[in-house]
């Protein structure tokens, strides 16, 4: 088997990815957890304890891999929000340190982690121009991506180093961590607890069940010759819908009794984001979950814990 390097093998993503390639893969989790993840059941992952922003820990590890999948980093808006220099930071030197190692070296295939979010405030996913409001902190999340993707790129360019980026978006399911409207509003319909919504709800999203998000991880690693030196959206074109009748969507699925409850938002918002996922589609990457269905499988997981 071929040795694969995941970090943050022990979060949301990380965990599924695990699972995925654990039977086709020597499988090694790296993260500051140090430990198999809870969520699944993984005995043949190994786990092993150390932060990307550590150069030689890191190394220890990523030298002896074939495949190196580096999607660790500080996620959610209220974490950045809290300590926007500290995510900035840690994202940054995690995927400096990662693409520093990986140059020159045997690693055959590196996929880099980026996220819809390096698109800032543009609406127009396809063309992929980044705008970001200086004084927001929201957005050291998406500066700290979208630099990661030039990172990559222009390693690529220059030292033919094999990277492939891809952009998650509003990925959902059983396990998630952190933040996500999907989990947050289950969440609080399990409860019959109020169900927040920033501003009036008319922002538009789409939302990529995790199954279906990890098909599309495992077409990159099956077929490197055609997605090395690319950048690969990752989502779900079809579920489109605000978060205003998202929210009323939960509430009506699992019989709540919550109510909406607007408030402010603390940040300035993104009023629409759907991903192109033309590039990822021509691999033979199609979602195949209802949002309905989904959403129903996750809250199941979540009354249960």
């Amino acid at each position: 088997m071929k040795r694969m390097l995941i970090t943050g093998g022990t979060g949301f993503i990380g965990s599924n990815l695990c699972e995925e390639f654990q039977d086709k893969y020597e499988v090694t989790s790296f993260s500051d957890c140090g430990r198999v993840s809870p969520l699944f059941d993984k005995t043949a992952v190994r786990s092993v304890k150390g932060s990307t922003s550590d150069y030689y820990e890191l190394n220890r590890y990523l030298g002896k891999s074939d495949i190196v999948i580096h999607c660790a980093g500080v996620t959610g808006i209220d974490t950045v929000l809290q300590h926007p220099y500290g995510a900035l930071f840690s994202n940054l030197q995690g995927v400096m340190n990662v693409i520093e190692l990986i140059t020159g070296s045997d690693v055959e295939h590196t996929i880099i982690f980026s996220s819809g979010e390096a698109l800032g405030t543009n609406t127009k996913i396809k063309e992929g121009f980044a705008q970001y409001p200086l004084y927001d902190d929201r957005w050291c999340y998406g500066i700290s991506k979208l630099v990661a993707e030039y990172l990559s790129l222009s390693r690529f360019r220059t030292a033919q180093t094999p990277i492939t980026v891809v952009r998650p978006f509003n990925v959902y399911g059983p396990g998630q961590v952190g933040g996500g409207a999907i989990r947050t509003f289950i969440l609080q319909a399990l409860k019959n607890e109020l169900i927040t919504v920033h501003g009036d709800g008319s922002q538009v999203r789409s939302w990529c069940y995790i199954d279906d998000f990890v098909q599309g991880i495992r077409l990159i690693v099956e077929n490197p010759d055609e997605c090395i030196g690319k950048v690969f959206n990752i989502g779900n074109d079809q579920t489109v819908i605000s978060i205003l009748e998202l929210a009323k969507l939960v509430v009506e699925l699992l019989n709540s009794k919550s109510q909406i409850d607007f408030v402010k938002a603390p940040f300035i918002d993104v009023e629409y984001r759907v991903p192109d996922i033309t590039a990822i589609s021509k691999l033979g990457f199609h979602n195949v979950t209802d949002l309905k269905w989904g959403i129903l499988n996750t809250a199941e997981y979540f009354s249960n814990i």
